[in-house]
């Protein structure tokens, strides 16, 4: 059945995001999808930075998020488990929306929960170490990340044509002029913020995310 939105989230927590990451499964899980929405999310998680949650996290699931009040605990089925993935790979995203756009839908959100820098004027970097800092979505297993640029192409060339209704980042310092401009084509709204983030999960069931 044709949905009237479908929404897509890409979840990198391969790094120190992991409990971050499944507490924010956890919390989309308290509305989940429905009738009109489905929530299609791929979560890969981190060795050692899963919390509460558990090492069946450490490697990359594909899941349909359903509405589950259980706070603590990830409920939501796994359509596929992926092993390991490089969500730091432009290649791994532009699969995953070519994937995601199977499912029906008459509007489609894009999420992306990772590590994120705005844009920096790539000739005044010298070092490797600085370098890293205008990259997207790292994976530290993967030891891999992506250029702004990479990830525009990764999402142009997974829609093919399509174009996302909305983009929301929860990644620092990504709501710049610069890229939204570089999105322009493929995206009608963009949101996110200008600074870095702050994710609040306490008391447990609330979810605020302040930037």
């Amino acid at each position: 059945m044709k949905k009237k939105v479908t929404i897509i989230c890409y979840m990198n927590g391969d790094n120190n995001l992991a409990n971050e990451v499944l507490y924010a499964v956890d919390m989309m899980e308290t509305v989940g999808s429905s009738r009109d929405v489905d929530i299609i999310a791929l979560v890969d998680g981190k060795a050692g930075e899963n919390g509460a949650y558990g090492s069946q996290w450490e490697n990359t699931k594909l899941l349909h998020i359903i509405k589950d009040d259980e706070i603590g605990v990830i409920n939501s089925r796994v359509i596929e488990d992926m092993g390991e993935e490089n969500l730091g790979d432009p290649q791994v995203l532009e699969k995953f929306i070519k994937k995601c756009l199977k499912y029906p839908s008459e509007k489609y959100i894009f999420i992306l929960f990772a590590h994120g820098r705005g844009i920096i004027d790539t000739k005044s970097l010298n070092t490797l170490r600085d370098y890293k800092s205008v990259l997207l979505s790292p994976d530290e297993t993967g030891q891999r990340a992506m250029t702004h640029q990479e990830f525009n192409q990764a999402i142009e060339n997974g829609l093919s044509g399509e174009k996302f209704h909305l983009m929301l980042f929860f990644s620092c310092l990504t709501n710049m002029v610069e890229v939204g401009y570089e999105l322009q084509d493929v995206t009608r709204y963009v949101i996110g913020s200008e600074d870095e983030i702050r994710m609040v999960n306490k008391p447990a069931g609330m979810f605020q995310i302040r930037g």
